[in-house]
């Protein structure tokens, strides 16, 4: 296992990964994508950061919280239980899958659970929350529209263009006749993406007005372009942004409430992609990008937003994607002068860098339970 590990960090075999045809092949041969593999890491939660704590008034009952199990390899699940556990609060696992979810449902005030990347997943917890949430009144996480935004290449152009984000150009359409005529003006090399994809699957490079035309002749067609999944077709649309040069890296902020978090992405040798390479570097995140994270999400209003940006060879921050979840991984946090920690903002300039690792995860739940039961 050490070996296939130590093989699988080479750059080549982290560039060949993540291929459209590695990922093709994977599909057709591959493990079956979709069957659960649900981890239970308690003991690495407890070893690798402390508990979250968090004040309630005794005024205010606790609601239950039912807590669905993710796939996640660093599972938030068990984050989520640690929290609730710590700080008093009555809770369960509850599965969303089977059959009976609608009237399981109804023992509990608050539902969490984290959807995957996966197509058919996302469909499912999205048609559930917004019944929970629309038609039941129950609370939940990621609420409905955070798993609308989630993995959703599209909405998030669209938002960023709503709010004036310093997002990269971005151009999308539905519409075979504008694709095709657009060739011409199009500033090649492209990075196109699929919906939903996730750490660069999906992502890939058109270097030509050729290879342009003939993804979206398949694109286009009856029965739609192969994707790295295969149940998932690119159908009727395209999503192209330019290939910008960014200064080798690209930088992940991470903002929850007033707390940010994040690290820097190194791009591989041979590659354009920073995200699922597993090149994170941990140094202090600028000013500038921190507070441009912030005033996006002062915009959308998530308990957790992650914006991915770049910065040109002119210095300015572009955004490239915007997200309410990330995977989190031990070692994510940010760090200074080689301790591991957060930034705290007290105002929308002021900030202080506070030691010590912390889960995410808790600090989400935190924000969650402070925004749907405790304001005003």
């Amino acid at each position: 296992m050490r070996l296939a590990q130590q093989v699988k960090d080479w750059s080549w075999v982290k560039r060949l990964r993540k291929t459209m045809r590695y990922s093709r092949l994977r599909a057709l041969f591959g493990p079956c994508d979709g069957v659960p593999r649900y981890i239970d890491d308690s003991a690495v939660v407890s070893r690798c950061a402390p508990p979250v704590l968090m004040d309630w008034p005794q005024r205010v009952p606790k609601p239950r919280v039912g807590i669905v199990r993710d796939w996640d390899e660093n599972p938030w699940w068990t984050r989520f239980a640690r929290f609730l556990k710590t700080n008093g609060f009555d809770f369960g696992l509850f599965n969303l899958h089977v059959s009976t979810w609608l009237e399981d449902a109804r023992h509990y005030q608050l539902i969490v659970g984290v959807p995957s990347c996966l197509a058919f997943h996302l469909e499912e917890v999205r048609r559930k929350y917004y019944v929970l949430e629309r038609h039941m009144g129950i609370a939940c996480y990621p609420s409905f529209e955070e798993c609308l935004l989630y993995e959703d290449k599209v909405l998030e152009a669209y938002l960023s263009g709503i709010y004036a984000f310093p997002f990269v150009s971005t151009f999308v359409t539905h519409d075979l006749r504008e694709a095709f005529a657009s060739i011409p003006s199009l500033p090649f090399p492209l990075v196109s993406k699929i919906t939903p994809s996730s750490g660069s699957v999906g992502v890939e490079l058109v270097k030509t007005a050729g290879a342009c035309r003939r993804m979206f002749k398949r694109a286009f067609s009856p029965g739609g372009r192969l994707t790295h999944a295969r149940y998932l077709r690119q159908k009727n649309y395209v999503y192209l942004q330019p290939f910008e040069k960014n200064d080798g890296y690209d930088l992940r902020i991470i903002v929850v409430g007033n707390v940010v978090s994040g690290y820097y992405r190194r791009v591989p040798d041979g590659d354009f992609r920073a995200s699922g390479m597993h090149l994170q570097e941990q140094r202090p995140l600028p000013p500038e990008a921190m507070k441009l994270a912030r005033a996006m999400n002062q915009r959308l209003r998530f308990p957790m937003l992650v914006v991915d940006m770049l910065r040109t060879e002119g210095g300015a921050y572009r955004v490239t994607e915007i997200s309410p979840k990330c995977g989190v991984e031990p070692g994510d946090d940010a760090e200074v002068d080689g301790q591991a920690g957060h930034y705290v903002f007290e105002s929308e300039d002021e900030y202080h860098f506070q030691p010590g690792r912390v889960w995410v995860q808790e600090l989400v739940l935190r924000e969650v339970l402070r925004r749907r039961f405790l304001s005003a």
